[in-house]
């Protein structure tokens, strides 16, 4: 993502997860962007927690979405918006210390921890251990698969006021008395990490539009403290603490900066209650703040050299569909800036040259500021030497070598992809299949399409056939008919003739907003019909994976934003495994987890996009 000199091998990454209440003060957003920054951190996702004193226009029970907005705005600001999930934390602390709250951020830390991975799992929280503690009494086994790193607790031996633990003391007191491993960062230590506005003015404020935003809301809040004579911020110096989760998770095993204690109990004062028949925990005495402070700071050189505003590469991003070819202005890191759309000339009446006079139009706008042309259409594509074997709706692109045709008209690097290839190498880059060895990404509409990701990669054939399932052959005595076929059995007009059949209507006057309307509104007829479509659904999603052996299958296409598809589709497969006789057997007949893709009709252009990168710029293809 950031532009090093330097990799971190893949073996030294850290797969951490960052808790933060974001909006809180002023410093919660520095910590953040560290984290994001850091190439040894794998932060496999963000959860935005609950804070109080300075609830702003959210409200005192809404803190942590304000937490979880600021985190957006930050990796909007970073030009990563996407890129990692962020779910949002309790609205407040625990009533005591036996009930959980739920919330997003809790199941998110359960998920992520009970995923099968080698690597311990941290939690950085720079702020109230709620989530943390209501993850540990929901799923107790997740203690022994993860390691808390809480910034909070006065210093020891006696403890006493301090913010972090103030805002819930109960949690913390849950996470003190569990059996996972806890790292405690208290007040004494991380207020060691002192740093002045003049040195942020000078390395941070002219890094783009997030350094601008970094040091004048700091400069904001400063004055607004000022207001209310708070004695603190002191005026020309910031303590950034919560730099001290990535001191800790950065610094050499061999500099011992701590030592094992018994874990205490917190008293309702704050004080610590030691003697506790508890298993001990890393206290740390001192944390390397020069070597955290000045990471943190040089890295913001990093973003001025390369990820500066103005400074990221940018591409013209065409999806060229049967109906209509959608644009976009798009950034190195997938980030549309514009957009845009006209007709699809028709096969029928309207030639090749018809075609790219439209696309002159777009690209002419476009030219001087793009590096390149990405391109997702329809048909079997050679997508390494850019050549069309057959353009589906657009026939008139079959046995045409389109990059070669593109880049001499408009002296640009250019690829080309299958869309539904795209759309999987966009759930694998961003979306559901990003940590996925094996999987596959099934697109319901017209007919059905997708890609297959093998070993991390996108698996093409040696046709470039691979997931074009609309061919697949569903009925052999219907086999010189469409309604034979996967892409018809599964395909929007099918679902349509369904609930026609059941309700006894016309399915020309069917679309999927309704039929879903009514489902979801618990009529029977209609019900059915999803019943039958998934199940047929459920019965090719198994075979996919009885041969590939898949760990996700994501669902894409418009109905696939209907929880109802899923819920459905999910009850399907549990029916066919429960009834299927080799299963009685033995239990290895696999079960893929079945999820929605993140992107919808932005997937083919973030895929395109992907392709482009490995292609043209030597991204690795993981």
């Amino acid at each position: 993502m950031w532009k090093y000199a330097y990799q971190v091998p893949e073996n030294k990454k850290i797969r951490v997860i960052v808790h933060t209440d974001c909006k809180n003060e002023a410093d919660d957003q520095f910590a953040l962007a560290h984290h994001l920054m850091t190439p040894k951190f794998d932060v496999r996702g963000i959860v935005a927690g609950h804070f109080c004193k300075n609830p702003q226009e959210y409200g005192e029970e809404n803190t942590a979405k304000a937490s979880y907005d600021e985190v957006i705005r930050m990796m909007e600001l970073m030009g990563i918006e996407g890129e990692y999930p962020v779910a949002l934390g309790a609205s407040k602390g625990m009533e005591d210390e036996q009930t959980p709250v739920e919330s997003e951020g809790a199941r998110f830390i359960i998920e992520e921890a009970l995923k099968v991975d080698e690597r311990p799992l941290y939690i950085a929280c720079q702020g109230a251990v709620t989530d943390v503690a209501s993850a540990l009494l929901i799923c107790p086994e997740i203690a022994e698969r993860i390691t808390i790193i809480w910034i909070g607790g006065a210093a020891y031996p006696n403890g006493g006021f301090e913010f972090n633990l103030m805002m819930d003391i109960h949690a913390a007191n849950v996470i003190f008395a569990s059996k996972a491993e806890l790292w405690q960062i208290p007040m004494d230590v991380y207020k060691q990490f002192g740093v002045s506005l003049a040195e942020l003015q000078l390395k941070v404020h002219p890094c783009g539009k997030v350094g601008k935003y970094l040091f004048e809301q700091l400069e904001e809040f400063n004055h607004k403290a000022a207001v209310y004579n708070m004695a603190w911020p002191h005026g020309e110096v910031w303590g950034l603490g919560d730099q001290a989760t990535v001191a800790v998770l950065m610094e050499e095993l061999e500099k011992v900066s701590y030592e094992m204690i018994p874990a205490p109990r917190v008293a309702d004062d704050m004080t610590y209650i030691h003697g506790q028949d508890y298993r001990k925990i890393r206290l740390y005495k001192t944390a390397e703040v020069r070597l955290t402070l000045e990471d943190f700071l040089q890295n913001w050189r990093s973003i001025l050299d390369s990820k500066g505003e103005g400074k990221m590469k940018k591409y013209l991003v065409i999806d060229a569909g049967g109906t209509a070819v959608k644009y976009a202005l798009m950034n190195e890191s997938a980030k549309i800036l514009e957009r845009g759309k006209f007709p699809t000339p028709g096969y029928v009446d309207h030639t090749l040259e018809d075609f790219l006079q439209r696309l002159d139009v777009v690209v002419e706008k476009y030219q001087k500021q793009i590096e390149g042309i990405a391109v997702s259409m329809p048909g079997m594509l050679d997508s390494r030497k850019g050549y069309c074997v057959t353009g589906g709706m657009l026939a008139y692109f079959s046995e045409v070598p389109v990059v070669q045709l593109l880049e001499q008209r408009y002296k640009l690097p250019v690829t080309i992809e299958n869309d539904g290839k795209c759309a999987a190498l966009a759930e694998k880059w961003k979306g559901s299949l990003k940590d996925c060895r094996n999987g596959a990404v099934v697109v319901l509409g017209t007919g059905v399409g997708g890609g297959i990701i093998i070993d991390h990669k996108l698996y093409r054939g040696g046709h470039f056939t691979a997931g074009e399932y609309s061919y697949i052959l569903t009925d052999q005595k219907r086999s010189e008919e469409a309604k034979g076929y996967w892409g018809m059995a599964n395909g929007a007009e099918t679902l349509a003739q369904k609930a026609a059949f059941y309700t006894g209507e016309d399915p020309e006057k069917l679309d999927g907003i309704q039929i879903f309307d009514r489902a979801n509104k618990g009529e029977e007829a209609v019900l059915k019909a999803l019943k039958e479509f998934t199940d047929t659904l459920a019965v090719q999603i198994y075979n996919l994976n009885v041969i590939l052996d898949l760990d996700v299958v994501a669902i894409g296409g418009g109905i696939s934003k209907q929880p109802l598809l899923l819920e459905y589709l999910n009850r399907s497969m549990n029916e066919l495994m429960e009834h299927h006789p080799i299963r009685k057997i033995t239990p290895y007949v696999p079960k893929p987890e079945i999820t929605n893709c993140k992107f919808y009709n932005d997937a083919n252009l973030i895929g395109a996009l992907y392709h482009y990168g490995v292609l043209k710029e030597g991204r690795v293809e993981e």
